[in-house]
């Protein structure tokens, strides 16, 4: 959910009517900070890739593991898709 909070659509990606979706991978550690954050699939437009990669940083810190997991870090992939309406 918080990432989906942090995820907006650059003015300028707008302005140039660009479109696309991005993968992106990265580790969420038990204190809640993100580290290895990577593109994995592109959406052709730099300025939408960094977007992605932006929302998923604004996340550092904001979701710690509840007690009862017992793991130190978890991999995850999400998906940011960007279309004009």
């Amino acid at each position: 959910q918080a990432l989906k909070k942090n995820q907006s659509y650059p003015r300028r990606a707008k302005r140039r009517h660009k479109e696309g979706r991005v993968k992106v991978s990265f580790t969420i550690h038990q204190s809640g900070a993100v580290s290895d954050v990577h593109i994995l699939n592109g959406s052709g437009s730099f300025i939408l890739d960094k977007a992605a990669v932006k929302a998923v940083k604004k996340i550092n810190g904001l979701m710690p593991f509840p007690k009862e997991l017992k793991k130190s870090a978890l991999s995850e992939v999400i998906s940011f898709n960007y279309t004009l309406n």
